[in-house]
């Protein structure tokens, strides 16, 4: 986690889980007055709600925001990776040792070994070091006014696509949606919703 001037904290909360409750971490993350910014949010925001329960709000997503802006002028919507997106706003990141980079290929389990070299530490700043204020000012800066509103509904979208999905799951509850199928899932909801509300009253069904 990083604040705007830079200073960036680091909770194990796999060694101390009350830091999510007593510690006030859930507060934060639920909070809907605090702007959290993340880089494409959905796996955050899936492992945050199914090891805690929490469910964050106020998200300003930044792979989102710069495939909105780019849509806005005329060009297919495209959702960078966060080196990527670093690279396109010039903005430094730390790299990791080669041994490490290898262990972040092929160990998925990574981040569960105990302690947290100094290099993994770097790592997982990193990640969080370019949001803000860097990409989020620039980012901000660009996005279109009229587009704020489909903005926000993506970033809610993508933030609940690899959730399991409840009103699918009281009909399948052994299985429940794949996850590629959630986002499709959740959009024809939204539109479905939508186009009741435009219905004249006397069409609605």
């Amino acid at each position: 986690m990083t604040t705007w001037d830079g200073e960036v904290y680091i909770f194990d909360v796999k060694i101390n889980p009350d830091l999510m409750y007593d510690g006030g971490l859930m507060r934060l993350l639920q909070s809907v007055d605090l702007i959290k910014v993340l880089h494409d949010c959905s796996v955050d925001s899936a492992n945050l709600s199914g090891q805690f329960g929490v469910k964050l709000q106020n998200i300003y997503d930044t792979q989102l925001a710069y495939s909105v802006i780019i849509e806005g002028r005329g060009l297919p919507p495209r959702r960078l990776s966060l080196p990527a997106l670093c690279d396109k706003y010039k903005i430094a990141r730390y790299t990791p040792s080669r041994e490490l980079q290898r262990l972040l290929n092929d160990d998925p389990n990574v981040w569960a070994r105990r302690p947290l070299t100094r290099d993994m530490l770097n790592t997982a700043a990193a990640d969080a070091l370019p949001l803000v204020p860097a990409l989020y000012i620039d980012l901000n800066s660009s996005l279109p006014e009229d587009k704020w509103e489909w903005f926000c509904h993506l970033c809610e979208q993508n933030s609940l696509s690899l959730l399991p999905c409840k009103k699918y799951a009281k009909r399948r509850p052994k299985t429940g949606l794949a996850p590629h199928e959630l986002p499709v899932y959740t959009l024809a909801d939204w539109q479905e919703k939508n186009m009741r509300e435009s219905c004249p009253e006397q069409h609605k069904l």
